[in-house]
């Protein structure tokens, strides 16, 4: 089952996208949030598999609880949902650990595409990278053979 958050203060628009994410097959609305402070808790308590929030929120905007939110779930998808989707605002959602922004208003298979999309992308940061040094890592600090031949014994630094 893929858990997905959604913040944003319209009402109508949180039942909107509910419906919609929930037309997909295994997805779920694990939580809605009205606000930002709202957002940034709930992601902290449910801890969803992606999440949608909007640029305008009370309290902290979209970019200010994205930035809160990639702080403590850093591997977690977060997708801005806003009317805001110019350049300018894309360029610095990255900056607060947004992964897409996706214009409200556009096709509803865009929007369930982009986040399937997010979900599957491999991890980003710290902890991605330290999974994917995980393997390289050997037992006592030994490395590969220094002629890369079976038999050969191990460097050890």
């Amino acid at each position: 089952m893929t858990r997905i958050l959604i913040a944003d203060g319209s009402d109508v628009v949180r039942r909107l996208l509910k419906l919609l994410i929930e037309s997909r097959a295994g997805w779920v609305v694990c939580g809605e949030a009205t606000n930002g402070p709202d957002a940034v808790r709930k992601s902290n308590e449910l801890k969803p598999d992606a999440i949608v929030l909007d640029l305008a929120m009370e309290g902290l905007n979209g970019l200010l609880a994205a930035r809160e939110i990639s702080n403590s779930l850093p591997n977690v998808p977060i997708l801005l949902h806003t009317v805001n989707n110019i350049p300018a605002v894309v360029a610095e959602a990255k900056k607060f650990g947004i992964r897409r922004v996706v214009g409200k208003g556009v096709d509803g298979d865009r929007l369930l595409n982009a986040i399937q999309d997010e979900l599957d992308a491999k991890p980003r940061g710290v902890a991605a990278l330290l999974e994917e040094a995980a393997p390289q890592i050997g037992d006592g600090g030994e490395t590969e053979a220094a002629d890369g031949g079976e038999g050969a014994p191990p460097k050890v630094n």
